[in-house]
């Protein structure tokens, strides 16, 4: 993915910009502190350190084998009490985590039930699964893919797959197939006006937060 995660200049900057959305999102339906979470696509670990720093017992993975290895080093340099392992390793862990985390991830997968139903059965039941990921529209072609990869080179061109962004009614169905409740949805977008680069909306037309529970 990105050669270097911590460059707060470099390819990941908008993650780092986004940890304290993120934070506020996840905040406003429970406690951080001291939950079992599990950041699944990783990366390298950035917000998965924003959680240990708000006291939560974090696990992160994911399939680059780069990525992880940025996120231990970092994690080592920092103190960071991270358990940082390939998806594999968790698989023998059913009903362990209180939340699975999918932030910035379910676009970029081929197969999206298969995915998340990979990852349900480590989720305990009435735990939360919570990400965000960009809705599939006109506008987020534009503003996503346009935009932000061609125009403003925010991040590197070819991120994204304009077909693989997701409707919400979408995602929702989804989990309802695997027996979840609770769906709730929030829209976020970059302001040039706001002393904080990302803020909260009421559109979801192109980026959203969703969070569900497990029955």
């Amino acid at each position: 993915m990105f050669k270097n995660w911590w460059d707060l200049r470099g390819p990941a900057q908008i993650l780092h910009q986004l940890s304290p959305l993120r934070i506020t999102f996840l905040e406003s339906f429970f406690s951080i502190e001291g939950r079992k979470i599990l950041d699944v696509g990783c990366g390298g670990g950035i917000f998965s350190e924003a959680l240990w720093r708000r006291g939560a017992r974090v696990s992160g993975t994911d399939v680059c084998k780069d990525s992880l290895k940025q996120a231990r080093f970092h994690a080592e340099n920092t103190k960071a009490n991270i358990i940082y392992e390939s998806p594999e390793y968790f698989q023998g862990r059913p009903n362990y985590f209180e939340v699975l985390l999918f932030m910035e991830v379910l676009e970029h997968v081929d197969h999206l039930y298969d995915t998340v139903a990979y990852w349900f059965p480590l989720l305990i039941p009435g735990g939360y699964i919570m990400g965000s990921t960009v809705n599939r529209t006109t506008k987020s072609y534009f503003k996503s893919i346009i935009a932000a990869e061609y125009i403003l080179q925010w991040i590197p061109s070819g991120t994204h797959n304009w077909h693989h962004f997701i409707q919400p009614k979408e995602l929702k169905t989804l989990f309802k197939r695997l027996g979840c409740f609770g769906w709730v949805e929030q829209g976020y977008r970059y302001s040039l006006f706001s002393t904080e680069k990302w803020t909260f909306c009421a559109a979801t037309d192109t980026n959203f937060f969703f969070s569900i529970r497990k029955l």
